[in-house]
C-alpha cells in the first residue's frame, strides 16, 4: 500500500533472473494482510518463527513486522533494527522485558548488504539469529494470542515506521 513496490527483476537477494524483493522507504509504505488468522496455529502452539532477508538503505525508527489480534494490540512486532542498531522482538504486547520483549544489538552491518534474520518464539524461549549466528537467547513468559486479525509487513499499523530498504523471502512458521 501507499507506494510499496517490487524491485526490478534481478535485484532480489539472489541478484539473478527474475528474483525481486519488496521495496519500502516512504513512511507510509507497507504490506497489509487483512486476514492474519493463518497465524492462529502458531498462537495455539505458542511457537512462531519469522525468517527473512533485508537490505537497508537507512537505519532509522522502523518496524519490520507488526501483528494485531482481537485481544492484543501488538500481538507481535519486530524492529530489525531500530535507529540505535538494536533488534527488538515483542510478543503478547509491549514492552515488558520479562513477559513480552527481548532485544540485542548484534553489531551487524545493516546498510547496503543483505542480512538474514530469524526471530523465534518457542514457548517461553525467544531466540534471534542474524546471518546464521545466534545473537540472543532469552525468556519471555507471555503467550502468543490465538485470535490474530491483521499483519503489517514493512511498517507498523500507524504507518509511521516504514522499513527503509528491501525485504525478500519472508516466511512465517509454526
Amino acid at each position: 500500500l501507499n507506494g510499496a513496490q517490487f524491485t526490478s527483476a534481478g535485484t532480489g537477494r539472489t541478484g539473478t533472473g527474475t528474483d525481486r524483493a519488496m521495496l519500502f522507504g516512504n513512511d507510509r509504505h507497507r504490506m497489509h494482510v487483512t486476514d492474519a488468522s493463518f497465524l492462529n496455529a502458531a498462537g495455539e502452539a505458542n511457537a512462531l518463527s519469522i525468517s527473512f532477508w533485508q537490505n537497508l538503505s537507512e537505519v532509522r525508527n522502523q518496524t519490520t513486522f507488526f501483528a494485531n489480534s482481537a485481544t492484543v494490540q501488538r500481538a507481535f512486532s519486530a524492529h530489525t533494527p531500530w535507529s540505535n542498531g538494536t533488534i527488538y522482538w515483542d510478543t503478547a504486547g509491549c514492552c515488558d522485558e520479562g513477559t513480552q520483549r527481548v532485544f540485542v544489538d548484534p553489531g551487524a552491518t545493516w546498510l547496503s548488504t543483505w542480512n538474514h534474520v530469524v526471530l523465534v518464539k518457542s514457548g517461553d524461549a525467544k531466540i534471534i539469529y542474524v546471518n546464521g549466528v545466534e545473537v540472543l537467547n532469552g525468556v519471555n513468559t507471555g503467550p502468543l494470542p490465538t485470535d490474530f486479525t491483521e499483519l503489517f509487513i514493512g511498517n507498523s499499523s500507524n504507518q509511521g515506521e516504514a522499513v527503509s530498504g528491501s525485504l525478500d523471502d519472508v516466511a512465517f512458521f509454526k
